[in-house]
């Protein structure tokens, strides 16, 4: 209906500037030799007001696209342009009628319902896509897509934005399982979209977009061929003063495949700002449901948040939050929710000048908090349930500028199944951190603490714990035109005596790190930090802690046509616990556990060279990516994420254009849900029309 609204557009200007051409004219008249009578002011403005909507029409997709930033045309006042054809008493006919109100396809406030001239594009690719698994299956594809897009407006381009479009699917090809049993695979698919915003640069813009896509016509996908319907709704608004907004979004994602059974992520989000003097609210909420047909698998996360925040000045700040939270995972066999509700306030006073504790030199603090939180974990048949209240008061008081006591108390309740038990804590502690002394190029910071507790009230009766700590560290930087290394190192040493043990639980613990930073202007940005720790602890129960942690982020610009960046992230640790077990006769025996080292890395590496091989226009691009950590993110309600996890990467791509035709060549290698799989794809593409 559209391209037939289109052609039927076309055909009427086209017979417009024909009878235009046969009726108007600057030479004289053929048959009396006298020129013609000079046009009339509507006439001069009729043609004036054409030569402007011919000039947009050029800036037709831009307008669609983006909205432009000049002074929107009013809502009222219809502009009524005479054709070039009609007299000046017709024209004047029609301003009349505009003014009464009567203006076709339009109403009393100017609005004219009727569609901009529609911009038309697209593309056509053929595809050829050969794929090989680790075990031995193997499957050849030839794609030949084509999609074909429109954009228009209705009335003006702030008004109403309006897209679309559709896409056909012809696949031939065949696959080869681990057996060496071949069968064809042709099939034919329909892929859409559409996207309606109206009022897109407003303070309540509405956007509403809906996708059908395959992933076949997608050359960056690796793994399982998949169909993706994905639909969004967004509803935003603003005061006009601007401290309040509201923002609410729905999303829905379903993807389908033969292998693998449909994943469907539902999500609706919502948040509220507001600004009112002294006091900040803010209302958030999200619902995700994930579901896995086939396979009685879901997962539901609910959070919801309720924030407020008070400034009546820079000596008091309170804090108001509440939350709920529940996370439920069905599985065959398993059915488990988890369900945390939390209520706290947290307040600070740091008397000004003229306040009463007010003194110059010494900083005073107070601070207080309250929190309330109830948990309920377990399935329909059987929970646990757990409440605990907590309330404190602190305060500390800068003796001198290095030396600062704090002290605070803690009542504490807290029930489980039947049973409650109600604690009182008192805290004082003194801590000293003396100005850092310069031994030459280093920097020795130096460091000491003391404290003691008491607590009232627990299982194993009325407790004091009396400890001290001790820390000391040495660093150095070194810098060189736009370089700079930073080292640093440092100890610690403590000691905790408990009343109700006879030992002294001691901690020593060494950390050091080196980092190097260059920036060699936009060109050149590079970081390299490794830092490494390793605590120890003694007493009744000897423990150890080991952590290594290395970090590589680095962007140059090679050439005025090639560069590289990567980042890298690589971690280690270890711990390690040796008990004493209680046994008929001391000691008993001792209880090792040590998992040994845990690794984590994650990693990408890009290439560009824009003119590989010195041939022009032809980009070459590297991309390796690496992961050993994968979360479950759709079953967390993202849904941007793929069905299966990219463990590993290396893709080599060579690209090359001329005008609108783009061929793609990529050889891939990926691991992806623990399988291994090897991609050749090359594509030609040719785009027409307006984008």
């Amino acid at each position: 209906m559209l391209l037939a609204a289109l052609l039927t557009r076309v055909f009427d200007a086209v017979a417009a500037d024909g009878a235009g051409t046969k009726t108007a004219g600057t030479s004289a008249d053929a048959t009396t030799g006298v020129a013609p009578d000079l046009p009339s002011m509507d006439q001069i403005r009729d043609r004036i007001a054409r030569a402007d909507a011919e000039r947009a029409q050029a800036l037709l997709l831009a307008a669609v696209v983006v909205p432009t930033r000049r002074e929107p045309d009013p809502p009222t006042g219809a502009l009524v342009v005479a054709t070039r054809e009609a007299a000046p008493q017709a024209a004047a006919a029609a301003r009349t009628a505009a003014a009464s109100g009567a203006v076709p396809g339009g109403n009393g406030n100017g609005i004219r319902w009727r569609l901009a001239p529609i911009a038309v594009g697209g593309n056509v690719a053929l595809d050829q896509r050969w794929n090989r698994a680790d075990d031995g299956s193997s499957s050849r594809q030839t794609l030949l897509s084509t999609n074909v897009d429109l954009a228009t407006y209705v009335w003006q381009p702030w008004f109403v934005q309006l897209r679309g479009g559709a896409g056909l699917l012809l696949a031939q090809g065949s696959n080869t399982n681990a057996g060496g049993e071949r069968r064809d695979d042709d099939s034919t698919a329909w892929t859409g979209r559409f996207g309606v915003l109206v009022f897109p640069a407003s303070r309540f813009p509405f956007e509403l977009r809906g996708d059908v896509s395959d992933s076949r016509t997608n050359s960056d996908f690796v793994g399982t061929d998949y169909r993706s319907r994905r639909l969004t709704a967004s509803q935003s608004y603003r005061l006009l003063a601007g401290n309040e907004s509201y923002n609410l979004t729905y999303e829905q994602s379903t993807l389908s495949s033969t292998r693998l059974p449909d994943d469907t992520v539902r999500s609706v989000r919502g948040l509220m700002t507001s600004t009112r003097g002294s006091h900040g609210f803010e209302l958030s909420g999200s619902h995700t449901l994930n579901e896995r047909d086939a396979a009685d698998d879901a997962t539901r996360v609910t959070a919801l948040a309720a924030r407020h925040n008070y400034r009546p000045s820079h000596a008091l700040t309170v804090d108001n939050l509440a939350t709920y939270n529940e996370a439920r995972v069905r599985a065959p066999a398993l059915d488990l929710a988890t369900e945390i509700r939390q209520l706290s306030s947290f307040a600070t006073w740091r008397p000004q000048e003229g306040d009463a504790l007010y003194a110059r030199g010494h900083p005073f603090y107070l601070t207080g908090s309250v929190r309330f939180v109830e948990s309920r974990t377990g399935s329909a048949d059987a929970a646990a349930e757990t409440r605990s209240f907590n309330g404190t008061v602190g305060a500390s008081y800068d003796i001198t500028r290095q030396l600062r006591a704090s002290g605070g108390l803690s009542v504490s309740e807290i029930a489980f199944a039947d049973e409650s038990t109600t604690l009182a804590s008192e805290t004082i502690a003194l801590t000293y951190v003396p100005d850092a002394l310069l031994l030459g190029r280093w920097r020795y910071a130096p460091s000491a603490a003391a404290n003691a507790s008491g607590t009232q009230g627990a299982f194993e009766g009325d407790r004091a714990t009396f400890g001290a700590q001790f820390v000391h560290g040495l660093s150095r930087h070194w810098t060189d035109g736009g370089a700079s290394v930073s080292f640093n190192v440092s100890q610690s040493a403590g000691a905790v005596h408990d009343t109700l043990r006879s030992d002294v639980d001691r901690t020593l613990g060494h950390s050091a790190g080196l980092n190097w930073q260059s920036a060699g202007g936009s060109a050149t940005q590079s970081f390299v930090g490794f830092s490494a720790s390793d605590s120890r602890s003694y007493g009744e129960t000897d423990s150890t802690f080991q952590l290594v942690n290395v970090q590589f982020t680095l962007r140059t610009q090679l050439t005025r046509t090639s560069s590289w960046s990567g980042s890298l992230t690589a971690q280690a640790a270890r711990a390690r616990f040796d008990a004493v077990a209680s046994g008929p006769l001391p000691p008993g025996p001792q209880v090792t556990a040590d998992d040994g080292w845990r690794k984590y890395y994650s990693g990408t590496l890009t290439y560009e060279n824009a003119r590989a091989f010195d041939v022009p226009r032809l980009r070459f691009t590297l991309l390796a990516s690496a992961n050993s950590q994968q979360l479950e993110r759709r079953s967390e309600g993202d849904v941007d994420a793929p069905r299966e996890r990219i463990d590993h990467l290396v893709e080599a791509r060579l690209d090359y254009a001329i005008g609108r035709l783009d061929t793609r060549l990529t050889l891939r290698t990926a691991k992806v849900e623990q399988r291994r799989h090897d991609v050749l794809f090359f594509r030609v593409n040719r785009r027409f029309g307006a984008y």
